[in-house]
């Protein structure tokens, strides 16, 4: 055996194993020595060690798993071991026309500026008065609020030489149009 696996066991899971019946040993114990020093409920020590029992049995379950696989099963994998990189998200694909997220609006119909947050991409919002903006043209926008020093980006069909956004603090913010950049910015 080398000193990555034990067997059919790899080392790190046996650590784990151990440790977690370490843990419950010593938890217990603790109980144990509760119940003599004096008398807790009694529906609270029964569910106490009806969970203990259920946290033994799925070591004990894992236990098994890993050593007819050869490795550590599905569930035991939620979480990442230290040191690991985090898993990448990947970005919704966004079709041409289209757009999701924080956006900042001027209705075509009645000129009414309006913010609105699309969880989905979509191409084109409807305005509380009936008017439809679409989504095809937009450009983006980003600030840092002077007052709560949050950072905030989103994209706008403004084409003002200034814009102002509201904070989510409330904290009205102007920015400018950049040319060489292409977007609004402090």
């Amino acid at each position: 055996m080398n000193e990555k696996t034990m067997g059919a066991i790899p080392v790190s899971a046996l650590e784990r194993l151990e440790q977690s019946a370490v843990k419950l040993s010593l938890i217990t114990f603790c109980l144990r020595h509760e119940e003599l020093k004096a008398a807790p409920d009694a529906a609270e020590i029964h569910s106490i060690k009806s969970d203990l029992s259920r946290a033994l049995q799925e070591v004990s379950a894992n236990a098994t798993a890993c050593a007819l696989s050869g490795g550590i099963p599905e569930k035991a994998k939620a979480s990442p071991p230290a040191g690991a990189e985090p898993k990448r998200v990947q970005r919704k694909e966004i079709h041409k026309g289209t757009a999701y997220g924080v956006l900042r609006l001027r209705c075509p119909k009645c000129g009414d500026v309006f913010g609105r947050f699309l969880r989905e991409p979509s191409a084109s919002v409807t305005c509380r008065c009936g008017g439809e903006v679409q989504l095809d043209n937009l450009t983006r926008y980003e600030f840092t609020c002077p007052c709560c020093d949050f950072e905030a980006h989103g994209r706008t069909n403004l084409e003002d030489p200034e814009i102002t956004v509201p904070c989510k603090c409330g904290n009205p913010v102007t920015m400018k149009w950049d040319r060489n950049k292409r977007m609004y910015h402090e």
